[in-house]
């Protein structure tokens, strides 16, 4: 039996990114990764009898909202404390269109980093690391693809992995963060099928579940 397990959870449906598609492909990622994956779309998941024994949530939700009981129950997941009853402190792995995801008070999105304004048409991207040296970024070499550029309004400090040019800026497009005793991830790059199975795409998702779990 796996010694590492991860909830992936895909929230409402949405008809730009079908999660009955990207979620069981998430999950045998994470399977090949040495998880043992559930996929989920209720967000009672996060209640704290139920997320305890999760290593890593990976939130591949792409629209609506997140109740009060239901975000406050993941970020109290990820902060994790010696007294808590959510387990060991988890890791989030945000991917593409986790940072559409809102909530009333905002902490989600905070927890994460950023959230999503807009985005040109899907198209080539030229993709460079930022971060060599980050475990996360572990045999990533600067890449092209074809995929939805996310532009965001930064909400929290975070350490950018990756990123890409776009109308004279320098767009981050991967990070990591600190939060509370957990630790949380986001990529944004993932917009459908051919995106999340593109070599480096794979890599990184890969690279950042053996971060996550520590």
């Amino acid at each position: 039996m796996s010694e590492k397990r991860i909830l992936v959870f895909g929230g409402e449906e949405n008809p730009y990114h079908d999660f009955s598609v990207q979620g069981p492909l998430l999950a045998r990622l994470a399977e090949e990764a040495g998880y043992e994956a559930e996929i989920t779309t209720d967000p009672g998941a996060f209640e704290p009898a139920r997320i305890a024994p999760f290593d890593v949530i990976a939130i591949l939700a792409s629209a609506g909202s997140l109740a009060p009981e239901h975000e406050e129950a993941l970020l109290n997941a990820v902060i994790g404390s010696p007294w808590g009853d959510t387990g060991a402190p988890k890791g989030l792995l945000g991917i593409h269109g986790a940072t559409v995801v809102g909530s009333a008070s905002g902490a989600y999105q905070r927890m994460l980093g950023a959230r999503f304004l807009a985005h040109p048409p899907l198209g080539p991207l030229s993709v460079t690391v930022d971060a060599p040296d980050h475990p996360v970024m572990r045999g990533v070499g600067d890449f092209e693809t074809s995929d939805e550029l996310y532009l965001m309004e930064t909400l929290a400090p975070f350490d950018v992995l990756l990123g890409a040019e776009f109308d004279g800026f320098r767009r981050p497009l991967a990070w990591v963060r600190p939060y509370g005793l957990g630790r949380v991830c986001y990529c944004a790059l993932g917009h459908g099928t051919e995106q999340l199975e593109h070599e480096s795409v794979r890599r990184i998702l890969r690279n950042a579940l053996d971060w996550l779990a520590r």
